[in-house]
């Protein structure tokens, strides 16, 4: 990975964790929900969440296909 990658992985980071994301995602929240919660832009959010949404989704597929929760 170089370097500007990492600083823009930290920085995003910094700004809203992936972990605060999960269950925004998991909820349906929109990109200006999560925006005007963490105080970013709307763009911002949608940058962090897209991989968290792509995350619950398959989470949830696989909740439906298995009975099991995670």
């Amino acid at each position: 990975m170089v370097q500007s990658a990492k600083a823009t992985f930290l920085a995003d980071e910094l700004l809203i964790p992936y972990r605060a994301v999960l269950k925004p995602a998991v909820a349906g929240k929109t990109n200006e929900q999560i925006a005007d919660h963490d105080g970013v832009s709307a763009q911002s959010a949608q940058m962090r969440i897209s991989g968290a949404r792509v995350h619950a989704g398959r989470a949830l597929t696989k909740q439906v296909t298995t009975g099991r929760r995670w």
